[in-house]
């Protein structure tokens, strides 16, 4: 008789561990598993929002699985502006970038895509952390044909990243 109280209990506890969730995330959804950036962040993107005031550029950048990126960006001028280049991911989903010129992106970012896969937020850091938002968007056409030349070793155009 016992044993069979004893079992019991045990039964009680097991479904009682089992339901109760185990966190205190106030029925939040979980967040994403850590260190998937390398897999979310492959795809085309579409600047969307950006902190540091009113968004002046129109931007696209476009993540490969080699580790290659495709920006362009549109900024204080008509047309735009093509880059290529490198992009690495460190532990704790920190991107950051070379482009083809050898020039490094301007900072570091920490980088987010949404449990969706649809939004990808980046945090400058070591400065003023800024944050922008892209939604995943293939480039369109008039994108790509609206490039305008540019030499890169021309110092006055500013670049995105």
């Amino acid at each position: 008789m016992k044993h069979i109280k004893i079992w019991s209990l045990l039964a009680l506890c097991l479904v009682a561990m089992t339901s109760c969730g185990g966190g205190d995330n106030n029925g939040d959804p979980e967040p994403g598993p850590k260190g998937d950036l390398k897999e979310k962040i492959v795809a085309s993107w579409h600047l969307t929002d950006w902190s540091n005031g009113e968004s002046y550029a129109d931007v696209y950048i476009k993540f490969d699985a080699a580790g290659n990126f495709d920006l362009y960006q549109r900024v204080d001028r008509p047309g735009y502006v093509h880059y290529t280049g490198k992009y690495s991911i460190e532990e704790g989903d920190v991107i950051s970038g070379v482009y083809s010129d050898n020039t490094a992106w301007a900072c570091k970012y920490a980088g987010r895509v949404d449990q969706n896969g649809d939004v990808l937020t980046l945090v400058s850091q070591g400065g003023e952390n800024i944050t922008s938002v892209y939604a995943k968007s293939e480039i369109p056409a008039d994108v790509t044909d609206f490039v305008t030349e540019i030499k890169s070793t021309r110092s006055d155009e500013k670049r995105w990243l």
